[in-house]
């Protein structure tokens, strides 16, 4: 598991800043029934305006890591809020930078110079 997300990290595409990890917590089936359409939509609408950017889930969608393309965590948290079924997610978020992109950008290892 560590290696798919070191490597799904690894592969965030530019621009991107920030990977979600997220947990489902146990679901209701009746919620999934009044929710998940709008669940699907809604992924999609942040997928088409590129505030999403990566979505990879396990077989039966229980985990799912997400690449978002936020400029910082204030625009970032209602994004995250917006998901109908955000009170069933446990989320862990990752800052992070696309190092392939920085140091083509120029961009050294400071503890190295």
């Amino acid at each position: 598991m560590i290696f798919i997300v070191k490597l799904f990290i690894g592969a965030v595409l530019k621009g991107s800043n920030f990977v979600i990890e997220m947990q489902l917590k146990p679901l209701p089936p009746q919620v999934y029934q009044e929710l998940g359409k709008a669940e699907v939509e809604y992924t999609e609408q942040q997928m088409n305006a590129s505030k999403l950017t990566q979505l990879l889930v396990t077989h039966k969608h229980k985990r799912c890591w997400m690449a978002s393309n936020c400029k910082d965590a204030e625009e970032l948290h209602p994004l995250m809020q917006g998901f109908p079924l955000h009170a069933y997610f446990d989320y862990t978020v990752h800052p992070v930078i696309d190092m392939v992109e920085a140091s083509k950008a120029g961009m050294t290892e400071p503890a190295l110079a």
